[in-house]
């Protein structure tokens, strides 16, 4: 008996090596899988893509890995190409079997878990099946209000609440989420932003369906008052850059524009609005510090932060750092602002005329 039992022991613990040691090149192939998978989601081959996916989760579930972190997303990405093919009823199975998988190894009451259960209730509901996805949306937001955060996410579980309340026959109701979600909005991105204005228009269809006619036509002339100023350059740009919050989420904008004026043609477009926008984003972003150093100051003396070179230099210093991602620029950083800079100056001497002072600054 002791030596049946040793040799078993002994099976087992070989068979425990083999598999720690199978299990590197296992977990290898499935991360370059799971790599094509991303590629061809980010690309919008959902097909091939999901076949991708499934192949890596079957992987994943002969590692027998304890919560496994990467299967999860596998699961995840499987229900979202379903979906993008119109293949709910596979969404919601993929869905719900991500969200018993959750539960079952990680959390019933984290951020993560309310965003699993919210996108198996934006399934259901495009199933039809409002009531199942009514009680996930609904759970899904009193789990992430506790995060409190009042942000992007939140403003889309509400969205997906007040679908689902109307889709039951609760319009009153959808009406209360759904303007909750537009405040968020309005405070994050502004009501002259898109988010804002793509969502606006089903707070007058929950006003129609609860028999509101008279707040639907007024809601109705406020959408097409900030429809139209939406395109007036005046008031979009401003509303874009007016808090921190709101300078971050345009980042990446602040980065394009910042390198579309420091390789611009003065002499061939029109700047004033990359120009606006760069000013705008530099005086009120969080993410970076831009200080004028003392050599520069004097050219600016007479508060002159419009002119194409300070432009220019702030231009530079927000390409650097959000490059670098740093919030502070250092003396690597401030010889090659110059460089841009002096880039910026040369190709547009003939329109900016020649500044001595600003030649001189370039060498210093």
């Amino acid at each position: 008996m002791k030596r049946i039992t040793f040799i078993t022991i002994v099976l087992m613990l070989s068979l425990h090596v083999s598999a720690q040691y199978l299990q590197i090149p296992i977990d290898s192939a499935a991360k370059a899988i799971e790599k094509e998978a991303l590629s061809l989601f980010e690309q919008r081959n959902y097909g091939q893509a999901l076949v991708r996916y499934e192949s890596a989760a079957n992987m994943r579930q002969k590692m027998s890995t304890e919560k496994d972190t990467i299967y999860e997303m596998d699961l995840l990405f499987q229900g979202k190409c379903y979906f993008h093919l119109k293949k709910i009823e596979e969404a919601v199975n993929k869905a719900e079997k991500l969200v018993d998988y959750y539960a079952t190894n990680f959390s019933k009451t984290d951020f993560k878990y309310a965003f699993y259960i919210d996108n198996l209730g934006l399934y259901q509901a495009s199933m039809g099946n409002f009531a199942d996805a009514e009680k996930n949306s609904r759970e899904a937001v009193g789990i992430y209000e506790k995060q409190m955060k009042n942000d992007d996410n939140l403003a889309v579980m509400l969205e997906h609440l007040a679908e689902d309340c109307n889709g039951n026959g609760k319009p009153s109701e959808a009406i209360n989420h759904e303007i909750r979600a537009l405040n968020i909005l309005k405070t994050i991105y502004g009501e002259h932003s898109e988010s804002y204005l793509e969502e606006i228009i089903y707070l007058k269809k929950y006003y129609e369906n609860n028999n509101n006619a008279d707040k639907a036509q007024k809601l109705q002339e406020i959408i097409d008052k900030l429809t139209k100023e939406s395109d007036e350059t005046s008031i979009k740009i401003p509303e874009m850059f007016a808090t921190p919050e709101r300078c971050h989420i345009y980042n990446s904008d602040a980065l394009l524009g910042a390198k579309q004026y420091l390789d611009c043609d003065l002499k061939k477009i029109d700047e004033s609005e990359i120009s606006l926008g760069i000013l705008l984003w530099t005086k009120t972003s969080a993410d970076i510090t831009i200080k004028v150093d003392s050599t520069m100051a004097p050219l600016f003396l007479d508060n002159n932060d419009d002119h194409p070179i300070f432009v220019a230099f702030m231009a530079a210093v927000t390409e650097y750092d959000l490059e670098h991602h740093m919030k502070k620029i250092d003396t690597t950083g401030l010889k090659l602002v110059k460089q841009r800079v002096e880039g910026f100056y040369r190709r547009n001497k003939a329109t900016l005329g020649k500044c001595r002072e600003i030649e001189k600054w370039f060498k210093e």
